[in-house]
Formats: structure tokens, sequence, C-alpha cells
């Protein structure tokens, strides 16, 4: 993850920043959110897991990520991934 942003401002700490996304070959995949209340005074740790799908959207750039019943907009550009969340939670991550 690269960036967690609300309303275009920066909501992240440096623990957010080490979730990940794994997606496979047949299109599902797992987020591994990590969470700390205060990085400074407290561990990073693997808060939850999260098991998704992604379908195709309206382009060959454009696919929609479903979790937990709920779809979210995903755009692949390049090697950067954006998924956004209630139309002002946007959440990129770039590919290692």
């Amino acid at each position: 993850m690269t960036s967690i942003t609300e309303d275009g401002q920066p909501t992240h700490n440096s623990c957010d920043l080490e979730s990940y996304m794994v997606i496979l070959g047949d299109n599902t995949g797992t987020y591994f959110q990590y969470y700390s209340d205060d990085p400074a005074t407290e561990p990073c740790d693997l808060e939850l897991t999260y098991d998704f799908i992604i379908t195709m959207g309206s382009s060959s750039s454009n696919y929609n990520l479903v979790l937990e019943g709920e779809s979210a907009p995903l755009v692949l550009n390049g090697n950067r991934l954006t998924l956004t969340f209630d139309d002002s939670e946007v959440i990129e991550f770039v590919k290692n």
C-alpha cells in the first residue's frame, strides 16, 4: 500500500502502509490489513485478512473488487492499483 486518502486528505500512518494485497490468476485474492493506534508506541500487527474477488468493469483497466459483499471500483494503471470506497476513501497500491 502506498497511501490512504479520504476526501483528498491523507489518513494513513506508517503501519497502515504495511498492508498489502495478493492477487491470484483466477481473479481472487487476499487483503492483509496491518494496524496500530500509534506506531510510535504500539507494535504494528496484522489485524485482519479479507478474501476478495475481482470482476470486470467498464473497460480493460477498470474492474470491481468485491469484498464482504460490497463492491468497490478498482482501476489498474501500469503498476498502480487504485480502490475507491464510498466515493471518498481512496487506497492505492503499487505492484512489487
